[in-house]
């Protein structure tokens, strides 16, 4: 099938071009560095930027799309 963008160049606006799995850990990087993520389960969102930035996403509701690119990212439930 030919790929009609070929020729475009991939701007940090362009869609994303790869899915792949993240499998939260709060030490491990992932493979691939991320542009955003797809919330499966409601709860607490960590994500860390190449920098080393930490920010937690609080109440993120499943089902939710977090824009935020990263290196790795965590989740932790709310149980109060």
């Amino acid at each position: 099938m030919a790929d009609n963008f070929a020729t475009l160049s991939t701007g940090l606006d362009s869609p994303g071009r790869k899915h792949f799995a993240i499998t939260p850990h709060d030490s491990n990087n992932e493979a691939n560095n991320f542009r955003g993520i797809y919330v499966g389960v409601a709860g607490n969102v960590v994500i860390v930027a190449e920098d080393g930035t930490a920010l937690t996403y609080k109440n993120a509701t499943a089902g939710s799309v977090i824009p935020m690119g990263g290196v790795f990212c965590y989740f932790y439930e709310q149980f109060w």
